[in-house]
């Protein structure tokens, strides 16, 4: 017979939902998403009363790594469950609290540094590959919620690529724990068809010495907002926390970011590439915390948009909170089309304006693209990223 602790934890989840404030525009990380076009929460809380947990599109397989899945039931027997952060610093808006309670996708994955299938250390690139397509099967599902727990054991290093696809309403979560020294390369791609909408929170919590390397890909002719958490809860972390994005047709795409210093001498860089053509828009919101007792804090955020359409829009806006008085923070934004002498020079060659447009868009998302740890990746991002920007410098 089945417990119930899963149960009990979504009907608390649940609860917690109809207390919080349902998020809106006069919020200054929502500004950008009118979430009430994407979402009705009694709509959501009564097609979630008779859903059950669907494994359909959501698979896992690893190379060279040791991991084991837990379903979300199994998870919350042993207790895993009750080492996420704490509710009041993570579950802010009832949509957050929501995907928890009515989930149909569901894994706490546990990461170590061992492949036990050969008997050795496993190699730095070990890769754990997660993939979310074709979710939607019940066309009488009018959205999706997943929520997706991975844990990476002390000393371990991973390489976790995760992939969605063909979303029409998602709603999804995904924290990851990274352990004392550990090293996680994660690996992020993104592709919300048209008409579509998905919205996915990572929270990314690191204890000490932790070193973090993301690279966050999104694409598609659908609206799509991240919000990425970066908690240093010890000292010596690093992070490295990079995103590109390509906005078609009358997408939106709208990322809001936190870099939460807890703790001394945690070093933490942000860097957003987008590229925006017909009338869709871009959008980053981004604050940096330094708490008063992480001193010697080192934390910078970069925001870069490429426009080709002057119906296109961006907008950055960086913020800074400082409690503590032994920092280095910084941050800047910049927008325009691509460099008219880097045009002229491709189309004196006798490449046309679009081609040069493309290769100029393609130099701009380079380095993004070649740092990618993961060379499969990095070739389906820079794949798809030319025919998206093909798209939009026709």
């Amino acid at each position: 017979m089945k417990s119930d602790t899963l149960k009990q934890l979504r009907l608390s989840y649940l609860k917690r939902a109809q207390e919080l404030s349902f998020p809106d525009c006069n919020d200054e990380n929502w500004k950008y998403t009118k979430l009430k076009n994407y979402l009705d929460i009694k709509e959501a809380v009564l097609q979630g009363s008779e859903a059950a947990d669907n494994k359909e599109g959501l698979e896992v397989h690893g190379n060279g790594v040791s991991y084991r899945i837990y379903s979300m039931e199994e998870a919350a027997e042993k207790g895993f469950l009750k080492a996420l952060p704490a509710e009041g610093e993570v579950l802010r808006y009832s949509p957050d609290a929501l995907v928890r309670a009515l989930f149909t996708r569901g894994l706490y994955v546990k990461v170590n540094g061992r492949d036990n299938s050969i008997g050795r250390e496993a190699e730095p690139g070990s890769v754990l590959h997660i993939t979310l397509k074709n979710l939607l099967k019940d066309k009488a599902e009018e959205y999706l919620f997943y929520w997706i727990i991975i844990e990476i054991e002390a000393g371990s290093e991973l390489v976790l690529l995760e992939e969605t696809e063909n979303i029409h309403k998602c709603f999804g979560e995904i924290d990851i724990f990274a352990g004392e020294n550990s090293k996680l390369h994660y690996v992020s791609i993104d592709d919300t068809e048209s008409g579509g909408f998905h919205r996915k929170r990572r929270i990314i919590t690191a204890a000490e010495g932790a070193e973090i390397n993301t690279h966050t890909a999104a694409m598609g002719g659908g609206d799509f907002r991240e919000e990425l958490e970066f908690i240093a809860n010890e000292p010596g972390v690093k992070a490295e926390l990079n995103k590109a994005y390509i906005g078609e047709g009358n997408s939106n795409k709208d990322f809001v970011t936190l870099q939460l210093h807890k703790s001394r001498e945690v070093y933490s860089n942000l860097l957003i590439l987008g590229a925006l053509g017909d009338t869709s828009s871009g959008n980053f919101t981004g604050t940096i915390y330094i708490e008063r007792d992480a001193q010697k804090a080192d934390a910078y955020q970069l925001s870069r948009t490429l426009l080709f359409s002057k119906d296109a829009h961006a907008r950055a806006v960086p913020r800074l909170e400082i409690l503590a008085d032994d920092v280095k923070c910084t941050h800047g934004a910049s927008l325009g089309g691509v460099d008219k002498e880097d045009l002229f020079y491709l189309m004196s060659r006798g490449i046309s304006e679009s081609d040069a447009k493309v290769m100029a868009a393609q130099g701009f998302f380079g380095k993004f693209i070649d740092s990618v740890p993961d060379t499969e990746a990095g070739q389906i991002i820079r794949d798809r990223f030319h025919k998206s920007l093909a798209r939009i410098c026709r």
